[in-house]
Parts: structure tokens; C-alpha cells; sequence
């Protein structure tokens, strides 16, 4: 609990959001454990139980995201001289399973919103532009009227929303800004916005109950198995790789910084769409329409 105060002041200048995280993982689930422990007495087998504690109580990134402070921490002390070895280098941390997510297809996506048009519509807007757009959710929230070019038909990606400040952070998740097309049918649906001034955003009421409060009712009586709003980015990825879009086609438009992750998080829908894949290339094909059929030569086998 001592040094904690200075590993923060060794790393002012960080996020506000960053640093509020690390109080919060340090006072409920590190200062419980620890907090009275001399830093050179924690031992590889204490953090190892302290592990599979914490790895039951937590959801998978939540655990991450302890360990790795932690692990921060320790690594600054070691640099200070306050231990001679880190301890976190004598333990492996706890695999994470899988997470499993949800999409619609496109069947499903246009049912949706030929409901939603009729009974709620501005859930109507909100997942109409982005589920074709595949923005993230705190990247919908910073979207502004002047980001979005009405008659090129695209939008302007270069700041998200985050939760945890109320306020918006001139940078994407990974840095990088990028154009997104966006479909003329879905801009159609948003020109009643077109009247708002250019620095006011399109969803201003995109809070983090909102899936729940507007988007999952909607969902529910319109028949369709509930989405997050977060997966409504996995949709449009499906339906992208489904299209016929490769692997980095994809990755661009969702900014991922490393194909590595496209790949690993879409894998399965690309592996299911082998076939068709293979099928086009045969369009515009006429050789197997025309002329004699050569059948295949049949062996027979003589039984005694």
C-alpha cells in the first residue's frame, strides 16, 4: 500500500480512465490480498493462490486486467530496486476460455429493421448504421453530423466515447483513423439528422443501458434472439466474410490493428463459406453445359 502511491506518480501522465482502473483493481481486488505484505516477501506460490481466487470471482478480461496491474506494479518495484526478482515470472496466468459471441445474418438483420422502422425508429437508426458499418459502440457515440459525407456516403472514424470519463477521446482504439462507406439505404434513414449542427453527435443517448433498455426489447418482439449493441460489429464482419470479402477487406474496415485478429475471430464463418467461395469461381462458366458426357470408367469386381 505504500509504494502503490509512487507507482502512480512514476506513471502520471497516463489516461484518466487508465489510472481510475488502477485504484479501483488495487483497492478491491490486490490490497485485500496484499496490501499489508512487504513487496519482497510476496512469493510466486502467493500469487498463484491469489490467482485461482480471484479467476473465480471474475469474468475473464476483468481477471486480466488485475493481473496485469498488478504485474505493472511489481515490475516498477523491481525497477526501484525494492525486489531482486519479479514474482510474476515464476507463475503463468489463467488461460482465458473463449469468448462466445452472437450475430444475425442478413435474413435476420433485415427483419429486424423492417420492424424496428414501424414500432421504434430511432433504435431503427442506431442499428441500422451499425450493423452496416460495423463501428464500435463508443465510436457510434462520438460520431458527429460532420463526419458523415451524405452525398460520398461514408463516415469519418477518428474518436470514441468512453464510458468510464463521460467524455470523448480524440483517438479510435487503436489509434487509427479510417473511412467507413456507408450504404445509401441506411443514410436514407438518418435525414432527418441532417439538420443538426456539424459538431453535434448523431446518438447522443447511447449509454451503456441502452442495449438492454431499447435495443433488446425491440429485438424480442420483432422474434429474434437478442444481440449486444457490440455485436451488431460482429454482424456486419459475418455478413462481410459471407459477401465474399476477404480476410482484409475485413480488417480494415474494423481497424483491427493485427489480421491475426480477423482471423482468429472470424475464422469459423469463413471456414463454413469454403464452398461458396469456390463456387464463384466458376461463374460465367459454360465448359460442363456442353458437348458429350465422358461417364467414369467402373471397375467390376468378380465374386467367386
Amino acid at each position: 500500500e505504500e509504494f502503490f502511491p509512487i507507482f502512480l506518480e512514476r506513471n502520471r501522465g497516463r489516461q484518466e480512465s487508465t489510472v481510475k482502473k488502477q485504484k479501483t483493481d488495487f483497492k478491491y481486488h490486490i490490497a485485500p490480498y496484499f496490501g499489508e505484505c512487504r513487496l519482497q516477501d510476496i512469493r510466486p506460490s502467493d500469487l498463484q493462490r491469489w490467482q485461482d481466487t480471484l479467476a473465480e470471482k471474475l469474468s475473464p478480461n476483468s481477471f486480466k486486467n488485475v493481473r496485469s496491474h498488478f504485474n505493472a506494479i511489481m515490475k516498477a518495484a523491481l525497477a526501484d530496486e525494492r525486489i531482486v526478482t519479479n514474482p510474476f515470472e515464476g507463475i503463468r496466468g489463467i488461460k482465458a476460455e473463449a469468448v462466445n459471441w452472437s450475430w444475425w445474418d442478413a435474413e435476420q438483420t433485415n427483419r429486424f429493421l423492417r420492424f424496428a422502422r414501424e414500432h421504434d425508429y430511432q433504435v431503427f437508426q442506431v442499428i441500422a448504421f451499425a450493423i452496416y458499418t460495423g463501428l464500435r459502440p463508443g465510436e457510434l457515440r462520438a460520431v458527429l453530423r460532420r463526419d458523415i459525407d451524405w452525398e460520398a456516403g461514408s463516415v469519418w472514424v477518428n474518436r470514441t466515447w468512453c464510458t468510464k470519463t463521460n467524455r470523448t477521446k480524440p483517438r479510435t482504439k487503436t489509434g487509427k483513423p479510417r473511412m467507413v462507406p456507408v450504404p445509401r439505404l441506411v443514410l436514407e434513414g438518418l435525414a432527418n439528422l441532417r439538420g443538426l449542427a456539424p459538431d453535434e453527435q448523431l446518438f447522443p443517448f447511447l449509454w451503456n443501458s441502452w442495449g438492454c433498455k431499447r435495443f433488446k426489447p425491440v429485438a424480442e418482439k420483432a422474434g429474434l434472439p437478442p444481440i449486444k449493441l457490440h455485436e451488431c460489429r460482429h454482424s456486419f464482419a459475418s455478413q462481410c466474410i459471407m459477401a465474399g470479402m476477404s480476410m482484409v477487406e475485413v480488417k480494415e474496415l474494423l481497424a483491427h490493428r493485427k489480421i491475426a485478429t480477423t482471423i482468429d475471430t472470424y475464422t469459423h464463418i469463413a471456414d463454413r463459406h469454403k464452398v461458396r467461395s469456390t463456387d464463384r469461381l466458376l461463374q460465367g462458366a459454360d465448359w460442363g453445359t456442353s458437348g458429350s458426357v465422358i461417364p467414369l470408367k467402373k471397375e467390376h469386381n468378380t465374386f467367386r
